[in-house]
């Protein structure tokens, strides 16, 4: 090569193929940064929404039930949260836990009918 060839702009700076990579690491990086972030933000909300509706089937049937998680759906603003119920001395049973955006959760029965919490003892799950 001639010293006036290596003058020229084309010979000194990175070749292409290298910026394009660079280029696309870059955004792969700030979309899984920005993803990994939305959803940490998003999940302890749901866990707050499974405690309160825990703390509601617990309220309703008694200290010794057992309430497991199975299906979380956010539609429309209201988060849905599907539960299995198992009280200590009863049957168990599904429930879905509904709670809007700014408002408390409702129990309500696999039927729709809201549950309330009881004031006396623990309430018998009729089996279906």
């Amino acid at each position: 090569m001639t010293h006036t060839a290596l003058r020229r702009y084309s010979f000194n700076r990175p070749s292409s193929s290298r910026h394009a990579l660079n280029r696309y690491l870059l955004t792969t990086v700030g979309v899984l940064l920005s993803t990994v972030t939305l959803t940490a933000m998003a999940a302890p909300s749901e866990r707050e929404r499974f405690a309160e509706c825990r703390d509601l089937a617990e309220a309703h049937y008694g200290d010794d039930t057992r309430v497991r998680l199975y299906n979380i759906r956010n539609r429309a603003g209201t988060t849905e949260l599907r539960l299995r119920v198992n009280p200590a001395d009863a049957a168990g049973a599904n429930l879905l836990c509904t709670a809007p955006a700014d408002e408390d959760a409702v129990l309500r029965t696999r039927d729709g009918v809201a549950i309330e919490p009881a004031a006396s003892a623990p309430v018998a799950l009729a089996e279906r």
